[in-house]
């Protein structure tokens, strides 16, 4: 896991705001890296697994890949909330609520994080279809991943020229009857850090 669940004890804006960065730095890299931790287990034993395979390739050669993930996340019964990642020299900057944030985040240190949550995961993919993004012809996958860390069910376009991600929506199960749903966009070319952020 990424980061540690923050308690849900409300000390003011303060505290809402730093659950927020933790809650969209979890499912930010594992979502869109890993397609939820899950896949990034290397383990291949039927027809489905090929499908894993694909998607478990293409969030390896993400979490190596500077990238500028665009998110938006949308709380059950609330309102979206707009969000940017950006991975790049093995660190990890944060855009919550106007204001950045960094931190560092090797790609050595995300694959062992990812590698050790998904042992204690199940997971199943299947590849959809195939469809364009943007005029980039993208292989369509579906996904569900089971862990300590909850249910998730996903899509994400895989660019079939380049094997990476190029979005993904992402339903994350929030406590008993609760679902957060993610909406990602994935940008590769010229990604820099903020601006007069160290």
């Amino acid at each position: 896991m990424l980061t540690k669940t923050i308690r849900r004890v409300d000390a003011g804006p303060i505290a809402r705001r730093a659950r927020f960065a933790d809650a969209l730095a979890v499912a930010a890299r594992a979502s869109a890296c890993a397609l939820l931790v899950g896949i990034v287990s290397g383990r291949t034993a039927n027809a489905e697994d090929t499908s894993c395979k694909a998607v478990r390739d293409s969030a390896v050669k993400q979490i190596t890949t500077p990238t500028h993930i665009y998110i938006t996340l949308t709380p059950g019964g609330g309102k979206p909330k707009l969000s940017e990642s950006i991975y790049t020299g093995g660190m990890i900057y944060m855009l919550i609520h106007d204001t950045w944030s960094s931190r560092p985040l090797s790609a050595g240190d995300m694959l062992k994080q990812l590698e050790e949550t998904a042992k204690k995961a199940r997971k199943t993919c299947h590849h959809l279809r195939d469809e364009s993004v943007n005029g980039e012809a993208a292989a369509v996958y579906s996904a569900r991943s089971e862990g300590e860390d909850g249910k998730s069910d996903s899509l994400i376009w895989i660019s079939a020229s380049r094997g990476l991600p190029l979005k993904s929506e992402v339903d994350m199960a929030v406590g008993k009857n609760g679902t957060n749903h993610l909406s990602l966009r994935y940008e590769y070319g010229n990604v820099q850090p903020p601006a007069g952020v160290k």
